[in-house]
């Protein structure tokens, strides 16, 4: 376990300066009133050669021979990157929080945080290649690195308590599965629904406007092909910045069992936002008000489509029978339409501490902050059942919901 911490450790040192990068000589390690450092140069000379110096040689001897291979590897290793995207990310609400905790770790002269020299070296290494390795990041960074080895090894500990809380839940739902398992009814073996379905498939694409929230939304509608009776609807909400056709495989699928699926732009977060961000349009890849919006947009749209059954759909649409698939941020508009709300008190104590790194998706879901704190109810009781995927939720809901 010792050796494991060690390795953790000497990996996250050097992990999080993947992050940063125009001279860092020497990595300094602070414990407390203690103090050590290690040069770049044996870091480098230790990668490149495999010789260990013999300020290296105090932290490496600490490691079993394949865990210093690893961290050799580590630091031999290149990472393809898209400099574009990083810019973006790292000037983004979301990329200063996370750089802002990473800087609690790393930091410049007089023990500050590391946040600018973090940010202003990244974006340095990574316009000069496409690829990057955390020596030259490491040389990229304006002063002599300061790690807080105590704060380290709190997140490290942090970390090793959160995989063993994992693999606990793990070995629970195994149990409750086989216990479930048995206790389910015989389900008729004759429909594989892991096969496409009978029913043929027609595609139609919808532009919506909602007039209130001056709101334009495009919709993908798959309809089955049935004619007497009435089809009960799937609404797949997709994650940030993705189109309307990432799921349409899933869409086809489901509506060939005689299923109508809705897919709809969310226009604050869907792809044409990426695309927009990306272009710098914008500081942020989606709006914080689409925590509320996107349920709404879901609304919206089964509204229209009631208005409509009678005329356009011949009143095929089972709009009291509607389920949601959420994928990601899709997730949390599920959740929301199903009665769930924003826990803030619980929301505030989880977005000020920096085992947010731990959880990536809290920095996005801690941007529920930025809006408004009123009480409003996104629940649509039209909405019978919902499943999610990686649900962008793990927080903001709250332990309540």
């Amino acid at each position: 376990m010792k050796r494991l911490r060690f390795l953790l450790l000497a990996i996250f040192a050097v992990l999080l300066t993947t992050l940063p990068a125009v001279g860092a000589d020497r990595i300094l390690f602070y414990f407390g009133p203690l103090n050590f450092s290690v040069a770049v140069d044996s870091l480098e000379t230790f990668a490149k050669e495999g010789k260990v110096n013999k300020d290296l040689a105090f932290y490496l001897n600490r490691l079993s021979s394949p865990q210093q291979e690893q961290f050799r590897k580590f630091l031999q290793s290149r990472f393809e990157v898209n400099p574009r995207t990083i810019y973006r990310f790292a000037q983004s609400s979301v990329g200063e929080e996370l750089l802002k905790d990473v800087g609690e770790f790393i930091n410049i002269p007089k023990n500050q945080n590391g946040f600018y020299g973090l940010r202003g070296s990244l974006i340095q290494a990574v316009m000069k290649s496409k690829s990057i390795n955390a020596i030259e990041l490491m040389r990229k960074f304006p002063t002599d690195m300061q790690l807080n080895t105590q704060n380290i090894m709190e997140f490290v500990g942090e970390m090793s308590t959160m995989v063993d809380k994992t693999k606990t839940l793990i070995a629970q739902l195994d149990r409750m599965t086989v216990v479930q398992t048995k206790s389910q009814l015989p389900v008729d073996s004759a429909v594989d629904i892991r096969k496409a379905g009978n029913f043929k498939t027609s595609l139609q694409t919808i532009a919506l406007y909602d007039s209130k929230r001056e709101r334009q939304i495009t919709i993908d509608l798959y309809l089955p092909e049935l004619t007497q009776t009435q089809t009960p609807i799937i609404v797949i909400s997709n994650g940030i910045g993705a189109g309307r056709d990432r799921f349409d495989d899933l869409a086809l699928h489901l509506a060939s069992h005689g299923f109508a699926v809705v897919i709809p732009d969310h226009p604050g977060s869907d792809y044409q936002r990426q695309q927009d961000f990306y272009a710098g349009l914008y500081q942020d890849n989606f709006d914080a008000t689409e925590f509320r919006d996107r349920p709404l947009d879901v609304t919206f749209i089964l509204d229209e489509l009631e208005k409509r059954n009678p005329s356009q759909f011949q009143n095929r649409l089972n709009l009291q029978q509607v389920g949601v698939f959420g994928y990601s941020f899709g997730g949390a508009t599920a959740i929301s339409l199903a009665g769930g709300t924003l826990d803030y008190p619980q929301l505030e104590r989880d977005c000020t501490t920096q085992t947010r790194l731990l959880n990536i998706s809290l920095y996005y879901q801690c941007r529920a902050l930025e809006i408004s704190r009123q009480d409003l109810s996104l629940q649509d009781s039209r909405i019978k059942a919902i499943y999610l995927s990686f649900p962008l939720a793990t927080v903001f809901l709250g332990k309540p919901g």
